[in-house]
């Protein structure tokens, strides 16, 4: 306001320069009282001294009109000024409050951008660093089962070749200690596998046949035990196949977290990229 004072008054002054009040011509009133009394000394005419009187006045209300016509015309022209620059403040307020809230808007939504760019970073993170887990677990998953499925294989054919000699110690072909080999090299297959102690009974069972005395026990023991190689290699495939299951499980749920996982990030790094931006 005191800008807009300061403002007015200058154009107050402009208009003086504009409209100058001309005293030029004007006359002192000592210098009419000399005047007068000099025509009363010397005995003149008072129609004279009354016109001088009369001149005088007309010449100062001539004036005063003038100044007041001026005057007005001034006072409205600040007045017009003035309103022009208090609605100019106005503006510059209106304008800089609405700048000013602009301004806040902008810094919340800076603030909150740079928050979600800080949590979007550190989730494409933690879910790379799961991903990398779940690949690290397939790898791990798939070469214990490959080594199994291996296992699983030799154990089935020892199976096989473990009834083939059990067959031919029977008829006296081979001697019970080709046998015995034989199992020892299934026990180490199934420790491989976590079955060894699939093995006991029949090694148990092997033990006996070995101690048969020769009569007619032996062809029990001698069943007994086919019988529990047969038993030992059903489980063997029966675990294999469970095993192939839970391994197609896996491959199948892994498939679908990478996947996930995958479009998740992706998701991410597209929301981290128009943050940037």
């Amino acid at each position: 306001l005191l800008l807009v004072a300061l403002v007015a008054c200058a154009s107050a002054t402009s208009l003086y320069d504009k409209y100058p009040l001309n005293f030029t011509s004007q006359r002192s009133i000592m210098t009419l009282m000399t005047q007068i009394e000099a025509k009363l000394k010397s005995g003149g005419p008072m129609d004279a001294i009354t016109k001088m009187l009369d001149d005088f006045e007309a010449t100062i209300m001539g004036e005063q009109t003038q100044h007041d016509a001026l005057y007005g015309q001034q006072m409205e022209e600040c007045e017009s000024e003035f309103v022009f620059r208090e609605r100019e403040v106005s503006d510059a307020v209106a304008a800089l409050t609405e700048a000013t809230e602009t301004l806040d808007g902008c810094t919340t939504q800076h603030q909150r951008a740079s928050g979600d760019f800080a949590i979007t970073k550190k989730q494409i993170g933690e879910n790379r660093n799961y991903l990398a887990t779940i690949e690290e677990t397939r790898k791990r998953e798939a070469y214990a089962f490959e080594t199994a499925t291996e296992v699983y294989g030799m154990t089935q054919e020892a199976v096989q070749g473990a009834l083939e000699i059990l067959e031919k110690i029977f008829t006296g072909e081979l001697a019970m200690i080709d046998l015995v080999k034989h199992t020892n090299t299934m026990l180490k297959n199934t420790v491989k596998i976590r079955k060894a102690h699939m093995m006991a009974p029949i090694m148990a069972a092997l033990v006996q046949l070995a101690t048969s005395t020769g009569d007619d026990g032996d062809q029990k023991v001698f069943e007994k035990v086919r019988d529990m190689l047969v038993n030992f290699g059903k489980k063997v495939q029966d675990e294999y196949f469970a095993a192939s299951d839970a391994e197609e499980a896996a491959i199948a749920a892994y498939n679908d977290d990478k996947q996930r996982l995958e479009d998740t990030i992706a998701h991410l790094e597209e929301q981290l990229h128009n943050l940037e931006n």
